[in-house]
């Protein structure tokens, strides 16, 4: 579940908690059990009520996902082409 989770996490471009469709998240999960496991992981990196999300988004792929991190940048320097 981490490794899904976190990829749809981190293609998702949300601003905050809020602009996340917990529910289609994961096909196989339900929003809240998606949303609880999110909240478990940001209680662990500390100051969690300080950062934005995005911080914690990082924070969270540098230390359990630091391979995302790198799928995430490569797909940042796709040019699209009208």
């Amino acid at each position: 579940m981490e490794l899904c989770f976190k990829g749809q996490l981190l293609r998702l471009d949300a601003c905050c908690v809020e602009d996340v469709d917990w529910d289609n998240l994961l096909e196989h999960r339900s929003g809240d059990i998606t949303l609880k496991r999110w909240r478990q992981l940001v209680n662990h990196i500390g100051n969690c009520g300080i950062q934005s999300f995005a911080e914690q988004l990082i924070v969270l792929a540098k230390r359990y996902w630091p391979e995302l991190l790198e799928v995430r940048k490569a797909l940042d320097s796709i040019h699209v082409v009208d």
